[in-house]
């Protein structure tokens, strides 16, 4: 917001002046739990089901945790989860929800072997990110095609 970087990737379309944006991808924000958690063992799970599992959450000021929040509040659910951990690393959620600490809403970019997607529709939310610049030069167009190029190989997409 300052000017002081040519370039940026943010989630959610930032309102500043002067700033222009560009569509890059949609992430998708999934319910998770740990390979062995029992969680893991049931073929769906219904929204007011959460209230009997311990939580492993983003903190409150984190995009992932904002867009859950967000989500819930469109369903009309009351959302007084048991946290058992509030983290604000992409890893320590990684780890601690792949261990059983209880489970969590994480990019679907993020599930490893060890985590196993919930089935709960409802509580899954997409988000945008996009491309920042506040002026177009060669050097960010190369820059942006060269992230796309590499997003494009790694999700198989080209």
């Amino acid at each position: 917001t300052q000017g002081e970087a040519d370039l940026g990737i943010l989630s959610g379309r930032p309102d500043l002046p002067g700033l222009q944006t560009e569509f890059f991808f949609k992430d998708t924000i999934v319910l998770a739990a740990g390979t062995r958690h029992p969680a893991a063992q049931k073929r769906s799970i219904r929204p007011e089901q959460l209230r009997a599992h311990d939580f492993v959450l983003f903190h409150p000021g984190s995009a992932v945790r904002q867009a859950v929040d967000l989500q819930m509040r469109s369903l009309r659910l009351e959302w007084k989860p048991r946290i058992t951990m509030e983290v604000r690393s992409m890893e320590t959620a990684i780890r601690s929800i792949e261990s059983g600490v209880g489970i969590g809403f994480i990019s679907s970019l993020a599930l490893t072997r060890g985590m196993r997607r919930l089935a709960c529709a409802e509580m899954e939310t997409d988000r945008d990110f996009f491309f920042c610049y506040r002026r177009r030069s060669r050097a960010t167009e190369e820059v942006i095609r060269m992230i796309r190029s590499v997003s494009a190989r790694k999700t198989g997409a080209e």
